[in-house]
C-alpha cells in the first residue's frame, strides 16, 4: 500500500513538471494592437530607434525600451497568448520627429519616458486619457504650444514636462490629478497666475515651476499640501508677500524662490513651524528686515539671502546652525558693522561662505579657521582691513578665495602657496548640489553667474584691490590646479616669478597696477590655457614674449610700462640708432634685436630661392612630380599642421 502511494506521488510530480515545462516553453508575444501602435509611432520619426527590428519581428516585447506585462493565465493548447505593453522608455536616444497619436492606443501603458530627445510637435491629444498611465517624462525636448489639454487620467503620479517650449496658462485639469506626487513644469514659458486649484494636489511631494513667466501672487494653499517637501518657483515674475501657509509649512525641506519680486519681511519664515526646513533660497528679491529670526531654524544647511534689502548686523546667533554648509547674504543693505570675532561662532560644516558687498569692517575673524570643510570663501567688496591671517591656508578643501575690494595690508601670506586643494586635485572635497548661489564680480570679465554645484566654481585666488605689499612668492607655481590668479591693484614689488609657468591650468592672470620690476618671464609662453594676461601699469622692461598665447593678448595688457617692448604694438622707445636701438636690454639682447630680423629674412629668402632653383632645374626631384604643401594653423590652445 505504501509503495502504491509513493508511486502515485511520483506520477503527480512528473505531471506537474511536464505541464510546467509546457507553460514555460510558450512565449507570450505583444498584442497586435500594441505592435501596430508602436510601428505607427516609429514611422513618424525622422530617425530609427536602435534595437527595434520592426521590419520583420512581430514581438515588440523584445524591443529596446519596451516592457510588457506578464502573460495571462494559459490554457491547454492555447497558441494565441499575448502580453500588453506597459512601458515605453527611450530617454536620450536622440530621436527626432513628431510623437504619433498612436501611443494613445497602448491602453495598458503605465510608464512613458521619452525625455532628452528632439521631438518638436505638440503633445498628442489622446495621450493623457490613458486610464492606467502612472509615470510620464517628456522633459528636455522641443515640444511647443500649450500645456496638455483634456487630462482625464486619474492614475498619474509622476509628470515631468520641463525644458520644453510650452506656453500659456496651465490647464486646470492638471490640478485635478489627485494622485500626483511629482510635478515639474520648469524651463518653459508658462504664464499667468498660478491657480488656487493647486491645493487639490494633496499628495504632492515635489513641485518645480521655476524658469517660467508666472506672475502676481503665490496662492495661499500650502496648508492643503501637507506632504510637499520640495518647492521651487525661481526665476518667475511673482510679486507680493509670501503666503502665510507657505511660511508655516511643516513638511517643506527645500524652498527656492530666488530671482522674483517678492517683498515683505523675512520674518514670514516661521522656524518654529518649518521644523524640517534645510535649504532656503530667497536671493534676488525685495525682502526687508533682519535675518536673526532664521537662527532658530536648526535644520538649515543652505541659506541664500543675497541681493535683497535686508539690514542689521551679522547675527552671532547663527552659531546655533550647526548643520549650515552654504551661506550667502551678499549684496544687501547690511550697515557697517564690525565683523564678529567671537571664537564661539563656529561653522564646522560650512562649505560655502559668502559675505560679499555687506559693508563689513574690522579684520578677518579667527573663527573662519575652524571651518575645516570650507571650500568657497567670498568676503569681497567690504571694508575689512589688517593682515590676512595665514591660518586660512590650513583649510585643506578651500579652492575658491575672493578677498578683493577690501583694505587688507601687509604681505601675502607665504603659506597661501600651499593650499591643499590647489596643489593636488585629489585633495578637493566633492561638493553637494545646491540651488542658485551667485558669483558676483567687480569687473566685466566675469558675468554674474549662478552655480548649482560647488565644483562649478573655478579654482581661484583673488586678492585684488587691496593694499598688499611685498613680493609675489615663487612658490605660487605650486598651485597647479589654479585657474584664476588676480593680484592686481595692490602695492606688490619685485619681479614676476618664472615659476608661474608651472600653473599649467591657469586661464586668467592679472598682475596690473602694482610696482613690479624686471622682465616678463619667457617661460610664461608655455601656459597653453592662458586666455587673459594683464601686467599693465607696472615698471617692467625688456621684451614681451611672442609665442604661445601671447600672440592673442590685447595690447592694453602691457601699457603703462615705459621700458617694455616686443611683438605687440607696444613699441620700445628709440633714443638713437645702432647699438642703442632698444632700451632696457643688455648688450647681447641689443645685438640680437639689431641683426635678428634682417638675418632671418635674408636667410629665409636665400633658402627659398636656392631650393626653388633646384626644383626648377630638376636637380632634386623631377619637375613633373607634384608635392602637397602644409599650412601652419594656430587654433587657440593648439598648433597643428593641415593639408591644403
Amino acid at each position: 500500500m505504501g509503495i502504491a502511494i509513493l508511486f502515485f506521488f511520483r506520477f503527480l510530480c512528473c505531471c506537474f513538471f511536464f505541464y510546467a515545462q509546457v507553460f514555460i516553453s510558450i512565449d507570450a508575444k505583444c498584442h497586435p494592437d500594441d505592435l501596430k501602435a508602436l510601428k505607427s509611432f516609429v514611422n513618424r520619426l525622422h530617425t530609427p530607434v536602435q534595437g527595434w527590428d520592426y521590419g520583420s519581428s512581430s514581438d515588440c516585447c523584445s524591443w529596446k525600451g519596451v516592457t510588457c506585462s506578464n502573460p495571462p493565465a494559459l490554457k491547454f493548447n492555447d497558441s494565441n497568448v499575448f502580453s500588453r505593453v506597459v512601458g515605453l522608455e527611450l530617454p536620450g536616444e536622440r530621436l527626432r520627429g513628431n510623437v504619433s497619436e498612436s501611443l494613445g492606443d497602448l491602453v495598458q501603458l503605465k510608464t512613458l519616458n521619452l525625455s532628452d530627445n528632439f521631438f518638436t510637435n505638440s503633445f498628442p491629444s489622446n495621450l493623457f486619457s490613458l486610464q492606467n498611465l502612472e509615470v510620464v517624462d517628456l522633459s528636455s525636448n522641443n515640444f511647443y504650444g500649450y500645456a496638455p489639454l483634456n487630462i482625464t487620467s486619474p492614475s498619474i503620479t509622476f509628470l515631468d514636462i520641463s525644458k520644453n517650449k510650452l506656453i500659456g496658462e496651465v490647464d486646470p485639469d492638471l490640478f485635478a490629478m489627485s494622485k500626483l506626487k511629482v510635478l515639474d513644469l520648469s524651463d518653459n514659458a508658462f504664464s499667468g497666475e498660478l491657480s488656487f486649484q493647486l491645493g487639490n494636489l494633496s499628495n504632492l511631494l515635489y513641485l518645480d515651476i521655476s524658469f517660467n513667466q508666472f506672475s502676481r501672487l503665490l496662492p495661499d494653499v500650502f496648508f492643503n499640501l501637507r506632504t510637499l517637501e520640495q518647492f521651487a518657483a525661481s526665476s518667475n515674475n511673482f510679486t507680493g508677500v509670501l503666503p502665510v501657509s507657505l511660511g508655516n509649512s511643516p513638511s517643506i525641506t527645500t524652498l527656492s524662490l530666488d530671482n522674483n519680486s517678492f517683498s515683505g519681511s523675512i520674518d514670514v519664515i516661521n522656524c518654529s513651524a518649518m521644523v524640517r526646513l534645510a535649504s532656503l533660497n530667497l536671493g534676488s528679491n525685495h525682502f526687508i528686515g533682519q535675518i536673526g529670526s532664521l537662527s532658530s531654524c536648526s535644520q538649515l544647511r543652505v541659506v541664500n539671502l543675497g541681493k535683497n534689502r535686508l539690514d542689521g548686523d551679522f547675527p552671532e546667533s547663527f552659531k546655533n546652525l550647526r548643520s549650515l554648509s552654504h551661506f550667502s547674504i551678499s549684496g544687501n543693505g547690511i550697515y557697517e558693522e564690525i565683523m564678529p570675532t567671537n571664537l564661539n561662532l563656529r561653522f564646522e560644516n560650512t562649505r560655502l561662505f559668502v559675505l560679499a558687498n555687506c559693508r563689513l569692517t574690522g579684520s578677518m575673524p579667527p573663527w573662519l579657521s575652524s571651518s575645516t570643510k570650507l571650500q568657497i570663501l567670498d568676503l569681497s567688496w567690504n571694508s575689512l582691513s589688517g593682515e590676512i591671517p595665514s591660518s586660512i591656508a590650513d583649510l585643506q578643501y578651500l579652492f575658491y578665495l575672493d578677498l578683493s575690494n577690501n583694505s587688507f595690508s601687509g604681505s601675502i601670506p607665504r603659506r597661501f602657496t600651499q593650499f591643499h586643494s590647489l596643489v593636488n586635485l585629489k585633495n578637493t572635497f566633492k561638493g553637494e548640489i545646491f540651488e542658485g548661489f551667485p558669483c558676483y564680480s567687480r569687473k566685466h570679465r566675469f558675468t554674474v553667474r549662478q552655480y548649482k554645484q560647488v565644483l562649478g566654481f573655478p579654482p581661484l585666488v583673488d586678492l585684488s584691490y587691496n593694499e598688499l605689499s611685498g613680493m609675489i612668492w615663487p612658490e605660487f607655481g605650486n598651485l597647479k590646479i589654479l585657474h584664476v590668479l588676480d593680484l592686481s591693484n595692490n602695492k606688490l614689488r619685485g619681479e614676476i616669478p618664472s615659476s608661474l609657468s608651472k600653473l599649467t591650468n591657469l586661464e586668467f592672470l592679472d598682475l596690473s597696477s602694482n610696482n613690479l620690476t624686471g622682465t616678463i618671464p619667457p617661460s610664461l609662453e608655455n601656459l597653453s590655457f592662458l586666455s587673459m594676461f594683464n601686467v599693465s601699469d607696472n615698471h617692467l622692461r625688456g621684451r614681451i614674449p611672442c609665442e604661445g598665447q601671447f600672440e592673442t593678448f590685447l595690447n592694453s595688457g602691457f601699457v603703462g610700462n615705459d621700458e617694455l617692448c616686443g611683438c605687440q604694438s607696444v613699441r620700445c622707445k628709440e633714443e638713437s640708432r645702432g647699438e642703442e636701438n632698444w632700451i632696457g636690454e643688455d648688450e647681447e639682447e641689443r645685438w640680437k634685436c639689431v641683426i635678428r630680423v634682417p638675418m632671418y629674412v635674408g636667410g629665409a629668402v636665400g633658402f627659398v630661392s636656392t631650393v626653388g632653383v633646384c626644383f626648377w632645374c630638376g636637380m632634386v626631384f623631377p619637375r613633373e612630380r607634384k608635392w602637397g604643401h602644409k599650412k601652419y594653423v594656430h587654433v587657440y590652445r593648439y598648433k597643428i599642421f593641415v593639408d591644403f
